[in-house]
């Protein structure tokens, strides 16, 4: 028992230190962890939900001491933030939805009653449970004053996050700190007339509909700092100097217009649905019918 409690307290600090590197050799193999594992224990303590799940990735390492390069690690590690992200960000359920079922699991887990294979399937299906349209429209599109959809979204900054990661690629980073950079509008609900007049068919907005397409997905970045209240032609030479996700702006779009940014939320959600393979195959017809009923852009036919 007290070996036992002794590597749970190593383990303990690992999960909240991913990256820290001992001074002494004796404790170098408690961070034998493939790379991909440091970097999802790093996801997980951005995204602080699902608090109760760190349990469970304690009887990882103990279960696996010795293996911890284990390829079963990784895949959990992955699921627990996929989980985490899908019911309580995406679909927006309480931070203690599922705990009960899951300490439940975990103390059998560790016991040995319980295998990798089950608690994969679990994590999986209880976020698939939670992970229909209806509640993730709900969730990101609630009734309450001044409602600014995805910009007030609890999982706009870590989605734009993942996002500039993934542009970055292999390069060097240009955002390291997660807790220092801030989600902004490029197109903002104070614009001046002049500037909006540069926005094709923004102009012939209502205020409700300009309102929802400044606070639409497609409308948003991250970088250190809000960038200034320029009109887009002026604005997009600050943006090719800014975030990876700045640039990318920059070097995809001449113009942004309600169909630039239409067509960018839905890069950003596509990218949603492959990092998270998250299935959009609940929505009928009749719910794209429903959403396109009560979605108040009104396009115009020439584009202008």
């Amino acid at each position: 028992m007290l070996n036992t409690l002794s590597e749970a307290a190593k383990y303990w600090f690992i999960i909240h230190n991913p990256f820290f590197v001992f001074q002494y050799d004796e404790n170098a193999s408690l961070f034998d962890f493939s790379d991909n594992a440091k970097r999802l224990l790093r996801k997980l303590l951005r995204n602080r939900y699902g608090e109760y799940m760190k349990p469970l990735i304690l009887a990882y390492f103990i279960r696996y001491d010795g293996n911890h390069k284990s390829g079963d690690i990784d895949e959990a590690l992955w699921c627990i933030e996929r989980h985490n992200y899908c019911v309580y960000l995406f679909a927006g359920r309480q931070a203690d939805t599922n705990r009960a079922d899951f300490n439940r699991v975990i103390n059998q887990f560790f016991r040995g009653v319980f295998g990798h294979q089950g608690i994969v399937e679990m994590l999986n299906e209880e976020a698939d449970k939670w992970l229909t349209w209806r509640n993730v429209f709900a969730h990101i599109h609630q009734n309450r004053a001044n409602n600014k959809k995805f910009y007030d979204w609890n999982g706009a900054k870590y989605t734009l996050w993942e996002w500039e990661k993934f542009l970055e690629d292999d390069r060097s980073p240009i955002l390291e700190d997660y807790s220092r950079v801030e989600v902004y509008p490029i197109l903002t609900q104070t614009e001046t007339f002049e500037i909006r007049l540069t926005l094709r068919s923004a102009k012939n907005q209502d205020r409700d509909s300009f309102e929802k397409l400044c606070y639409s997905l497609g409308n948003l970045s991250i970088n250190k700092t809000q960038r200034a209240n320029y009109e887009f032609a002026r604005l997009r030479t600050n943006l090719s100097s800014g975030s990876y996700s700045d640039m990318e702006i920059a070097n995809t779009y001449d113009e942004w217009t309600d169909r630039t940014i239409l067509n960018r939320g839905i890069a950003l959600l596509r990218f949603i649905e492959n990092n998270w393979r998250i299935s959009y195959s609940d929505i009928s017809s009749d719910d794209l019918q429903s959403k396109a009923q009560t979605t108040p852009l009104k396009w115009s036919s020439s584009g202008n």
